[in-house]
């Protein structure tokens, strides 16, 4: 697939991707710019050593085409291009610049002793006037005129009219001679859902808005809301986004969606793939190792320079040394890709094959000819691959887009590669993820990371392992694994009601409960007392015997740590940092490493890679819920499950306020949620559900006194309070349950809230739970079993 921009044309050599390995022969000539702000996007655009070592290889390396020529640079910026092309042995040259950059470019010129073969004239190219005799007598144009997905804010137009009045007809040359517009499926999870959390948090703060608006000033603004809403949809979800997509992210070979050749393209060409004539593609046998998605389609461009291959330019000088450069996902350009995702993706299942079809169209904006909106229409077909049977078709689905004129990265330095960084972390096997690689992988938790500058304000660490079963380092194997859970922790939880409801207690997954005393927690050096979770087999009941039994005979989870990675703490203390011994963990038992720490990644794995060594066969995260189930976990996870901790472990009375009210926003919109509805996803239980619970379930018993959420008990919240009881009944979640173990917990290890580490001897009993669960209007819910292991 990386060979997909070569291509070879009748008659002429194949054409070398370029990979950018002349980066330093551009270098000195940035030395002549300094840092002023007006000329910062010229800095970027020096910065993009893929672009100016192609430009520099064209020209340079085809100094033949350029000696005692005519060469005119149709926007010329910081001049480079030029200042290249009298080096080349340009007779003379003409670099035009419509800005005021023109006058640096005079500089450059001057600097490197070029001003007496280069004119920069400044104007627009339609305008200027040259010396009589250059119209039709120009051998070579050059010009970086590409915009993002080619054709957005480029300089199409103005390069075409610079064509048909100066360059020679028969026998002059473009550079770049061939612009290509590529267009392909991509997996982009984790930005498809950052879009959509965008978008509904935006729609959260409209409604504060309203209510605010109406309580404080007795003015009703809800009239505008479907206005409002077409808004924000149009910025966060029918956008394309500006990425710098890795080249795995690409599921299927690309195709072409159009093709510009320079020599005679028309002005008509150049508004874009218009009605009438739309560009038809066509993706068979997209396919996946495990159960992932196409989040949206890519736009990108590559540029060739080579011979003529028009018949009115037969005659014209053969490019000896074609180059070409592609802006396709992998190394860095500043233009990148355009990415535009779906409201919903379409889900590839492992096993299976997906063909995707539609077309494309593209045309400039009414508002401003140098941008353009897309439609795409698609549809898609998921087959069996070794039957063939159709499984699923949808569609088509038809959606426009726009491609806006600002982007949130086409103004800064070029992206750090966090995947060049951490493979070479991962070659040495003591080595773990960090923070960086928390961010490129999304955890969960820095999904939701609370963004506040507000002083006492809870910013969560980031969790540090993140890696999954179902890959060719930790395999499927049943007994292989181990969960080790802290019951009073409701991240553990999560993971402890997965493991039970999906049947992996049946000697699929080992299973090791923690005791609830987590002891010598200290934010500041030294750090020696403080070792994580402890292990108390006295914990153990006749129910559950041998879950609080760990078998290294650890005494703390510290331990597990420094077995999987040594000198884990090490590290820590070495940057004055306290050691992070989480829970929940997922450890390999054969190996002796830690999968993932992550629940949100622990949960979802459990819903489905053990199905094929006996695991209960129910899903919990439907395909067709998935978008619906994110935009709820945008809400649940920052102003519930995280919500209450950033209440009590506020250190200042600001910072607590900010993080009460945000948290009771969020209870509000759940309660008259779950008004409409039995689950947060309709009738059907889903991993969001299980989010939300472990939260529920140690409300009234910690939450409301402990952390200070004290405006409503949940039992004073009804459509809360039935969820609460309803979900409880379903056959497995009751056993993972500790509510002693929870209260002590808290109360006892959190001594940064209670410095007496006093638990209380009241609250909510299992009473609680199961009180008039005969009323709550439902049958106990029974889990449909859906997959074919």
């Amino acid at each position: 697939m990386s060979q997909f921009a070569n291509r070879s044309e009748a008659g002429e050599d194949e054409i070398p991707s370029f990979n950018g390995s002349e980066k330093a022969q551009a270098s000195d000539f940035a030395n002549y710019f300094c840092s002023y702000s007006q000329i910062f996007h010229q800095k970027q655009m020096l910065s993009d050593q893929n672009r100016m070592a192609a430009y520099h290889s064209a020209i340079v390396g085809n100094s033949e085409l350029f000696k005692d020529k005519i060469v005119m640079d149709v926007g010329t910026g910081s001049g480079i291009l030029a200042c290249w092309a009298a080096q080349a042995g340009a007779r003379k040259v003409y670099a035009i610049e419509y800005t005021d950059m023109a006058k640096n470019a005079e500089k450059v010129m001057e600097a490197n002793g070029v001003s007496h073969i280069v004119t920069v004239v400044q104007g627009a190219v339609e305008d200027v006037v040259l010396p009589e005799g250059t119209e039709g007598n120009v051998d070579i144009i050059i010009s970086e005129w590409m915009g993002y997905f080619l054709l957005r804010e480029s300089m199409l137009d103005s390069l075409i009219r610079a064509r048909d009045k100066y360059l020679k007809p028969a026998t002059g040359l473009m550079f770049p001679s061939h612009c290509d517009m590529y267009w392909g499926p991509v997996n982009d999870k984790n930005e498809r859902l950052a879009c959509q959390q965008e978008y509904v948090g935006s729609m959260g703060d409209w409604t504060e808005f309203v209510e605010g608006t109406k309580g404080m000033y007795g003015v009703d603004m809800s009239c505008l809301e479907a206005n409002y809403e077409k808004e924000q949809e149009e910025y966060y979800i029918l956008s394309s986004k500006w990425s710098e997509l890795p080249s795995e992210a690409l599921l299927a070979e690309p195709c072409v969606v159009k093709r510009f050749d320079m020599a005679t393209c028309t002005i008509e060409e150049s508004k874009g793939i218009l009605p009438g004539n739309a560009s038809k593609f066509s993706f068979s046998n997209v396919t996946s190792d495990e159960t992932t998605e196409v989040s949206g389609f890519a736009g990108w461009f590559t540029s060739d320079f080579r011979s003529r291959t028009d018949e009115g330019g037969k005659d014209a000088p053969k490019v000896n040394n074609p180059v070409n450069l592609t802006t396709a996902p992998g190394p860095y350009t500043h233009w990148g890709q355009q990415v535009f995702y779906f409201k919903t993706p379409i889900i590839l299942m492992a096993g299976e094959r997906t063909d995707i079809d539609g077309e494309i169209e593209m045309m400039r904006s009414k508002d401003n000819a140098r941008l353009y909106n897309v439609k795409v229409t698609h549809q898609a077909s998921r087959y069996n691959k070794t039957s063939g049977v159709c499984m699923h078709k949808n569609g088509p689905t038809e959606v426009v887009y726009q491609i806006p004129f600002t982007t949130s990265l086409q103004s800064q330095q070029p992206p750090i590669d966090l995947r060049v960084t951490m493979a070479d972390m991962k070659k040495d096997d003591k080595v773990w993820a960090t923070a960086e690689d928390d961010l490129a992988k999304g955890s969960d938790q820095d999904k939701y990371k609370n963004e506040d500058k507000v002083k006492g304000a809870v910013v969560r660490p980031s969790v540090k392992f993140l890696d999954k079963v179902g890959t060719s380092r930790f395999p499927v194997e049943a007994g292989r694994y181990r969960l080790y859970v802290a019951e009073a922790c409701p991240w553990s939880h999560r993971t402890y009601m997965m493991w039970k409801l999906k049947g992996l207690d049946k000697g699929i997954v080992g299973l090791t409960l923690t005791g609830w005393k987590l002891e010598n927690i200290s934010f500041t050096p030294p750090y020696d007392d403080y070792h994580g979770w402890d292990f108390d087999e006295s914990e153990g009941s006749e129910s559950s015997p041998n879950y609080y039994k760990e078998p290294n005979g650890f005494s703390y989870i510290e331990q597990l740590y420094e077995l999987a990675h040594p000198g884990f703490r090490e590290v820590y203390e070495s940057k004055g940092q306290r050691p992070y011994y989480s829970a929940p963990v997922l450890f390999d038992e054969k190996e002796k490493k830690i999968v993932s720490t992550e629940s949100a990644d622990i949960i979802k794995m459990f819903n489905s890679v053990f199905d094929s060594v006996g695991a209960t066969p129910i899903d919990l995260a439907p395909a067709d819920l998935e978008a619906e189930m994110e935009a709820v976990n945008s809400i649940v996870y920052p102003k519930i499950n995280d919500g209450v901790y950033r209440c009590g472990f506020s250190t200042t009375q600001e910072a607590y306020e900010l993080a009460y009210h945000s948290h009771w926003s969020g209870m509000d919109a759940i309660e008259e949620r779950l008004g409409n509805q039995r689950f947060l996803c309709g009738d059907t239980f889903t991993l969001s559900d299980i989010r939300l619970w472990v939260t529920l379930a140690r409300y009234d018993s910690v939450y409301f006194s402990h952390f200070k959420t004290n405006r409503n008990r949940l039992r004073e919240m009804p459509n809360l309070y039935r969820y609460l009881r309803d979900v409880y009944r379903i056959p497995g979640i009751a056993e993972t349950l500790n509510l002693p173990h929870i209260v002590k917990h808290y109360y006892f290890s959190q001594r940064m809230v209670n410095p007496t580490a006093i638990w209380p001897l009241g609250g909510p009993t299992t009473d609680f739970f199961t009180k008039d669960t005969g009323d709550l209007g439902y049958e106990p819910y029974q889990f449909p079993e859906l997959r074919d292991v």
